[in-house]
């Protein structure tokens, strides 16, 4: 199979292609789509855009200011640091689905928060403390299990 014709960016033709490659019966797939060739904006202007929806967009809002964005040649490049998976998931594809982006280098880190009830304690034991016995339950009579003497 081989789709051909235009789409409005990169991501589209992937997409596409990743499509195609699903359907049933289809044995290979050559991608001959072509993203549109309007996106040959500056590169300042192409990371302002992206920083945009960032900011505008529920999912990434809450941590614009930890991630910055870099353009070189269509090709964004996503730095820094979140909370969450779904956060550095959702930023890569707010940045895939601006007009203009050839490609996404998504290099957002994540660090999980740390949560207080996560904060583990250890063991300590009391001096003189017994010892656990593996065997301790099979040495206590069972009532409700009727012993059988021979």
């Amino acid at each position: 199979m081989t789709p051909e014709g235009r789409v409005a960016s990169g991501y589209q033709r992937v997409h596409a292609g990743a499509i195609a490659s699903r359907t049933r019966g289809v044995g290979r797939v050559q991608n001959q789509l072509v993203a549109a060739t309007w996106d040959s904006r500056a590169d300042g202007e192409l990371a302002s855009e992206v920083a945009q929806r960032l900011a505008r967009d529920w999912r990434t809002a809450a941590f614009t200011k930890r991630v910055g964005v870099q353009v070189e040649g269509g090709v964004v490049m996503l730095t820094g640091t979140v909370d969450r998976w779904a956060a550095r998931r959702a930023a890569g594809h707010v940045a895939a689905t601006t007009r203009g982006v050839r490609k996404v280098s998504n290099r957002i880190a994540v660090q999980p928060y740390p949560y207080p009830w996560e904060e583990r304690q250890q063991d300590v034991d009391p001096e003189g403390a017994p010892e656990w016995d593996p065997y301790y339950f099979d040495q206590l009579p069972l009532p409700w299990i009727a012993s059988v003497d021979a």
